[in-house]
């Protein structure tokens, strides 16, 4: 795992950057930083892997990763994406046990590796620190709870949510650009890649969207929120 040149200063403005660690005090930066590495991640690489031991995590500053969990039949699950800003393996330190999925850099990345025993004495010091971090957490479980509760919906359905979503957290607009592959919004959305293509297609002829490449424009909103819920789309010449 290489590691970049960064001085105490640096680390510590990425830190404050993160919504991880926001909440920390300058002394508390101060004392954070120094067991803070720069990492650089090729694309394709293991950032972590499952099973190994958690004993430390990392927070993104640059790049793109994928969690993925592999079935003793070896098929790779993708669980979910994390972008800069997000942290990977950080439930599994604080569990003191293995790392329950593998982190894969989908394009070149870099990180900030974090100690786990110093940030768990910090932790342990520090009451308003752990209460943030319980509700990061508690927010990610319900995101998985979210996603399994979803496993049952039809392509259209899991599609059509994610879109909204999407839509939801890039200011409303209605142009959505899907950075990562369509294999591995697939295996995110847990479909089978000729399975989302069809949806795509199904969903342009509709006239709900229109299909730009990686370039995603919502044309009829209401239609989509219809299908998100489990309902079907109008044809476009009733």
């Amino acid at each position: 795992m290489p590691t970049l040149p960064c001085s105490l200063e640096e680390k510590k403005a990425l830190l404050r950057d993160t919504p991880l660690f926001a909440t920390l005090s300058p002394e508390e930066l101060h004392a954070l930083a120094p067991v803070v590495s720069l990492c650089e991640h090729p694309r394709g690489s293991i950032i972590l892997k499952e099973g190994d031991k958690a004993r430390s995590f990392h927070i993104l500053t640059m790049g793109l990763v994928k969690m993925v969990h592999h079935t003793t039949d070896g098929r790779e699950i993708v669980l979910h994406l994390v972008k800069p800003g997000g942290s990977i393996g950080e439930s599994a330190v604080f569990q003191q046990s293995t790392y329950p999925a593998s982190a894969v850099a989908v394009d070149k990345t870099r990180s900030l590796h974090i100690s786990g025993p110093e940030i768990v004495r910090l932790i342990r010091g520090n009451a308003d620190l752990a209460l943030h971090l319980l509700a990061v957490l508690s927010i990610r479980l319900r995101m998985f709870t979210r996603k399994l509760e979803a496993n049952g919906s039809k392509a259209s359905q899991r599609l059509a949510a994610y879109l909204l979503h999407r839509k939801k957290n890039n200011a409303d607009s209605p142009k959505v650009h899907l950075d990562m592959s369509r294999e591995v919004l697939a295996n995110m959305l847990g479909l089978a890649r000729e399975t989302l293509s069809r949806a795509f297609s199904k969903m342009a002829q509709q006239q709900v969207l229109e299909v730009k490449q990686r370039e995603i424009i919502i044309l009829d909103e209401e239609t989509l929120v219809r299908l998100a819920a489990g309902g079907e789309a109008s044809s476009p010449d009733a």
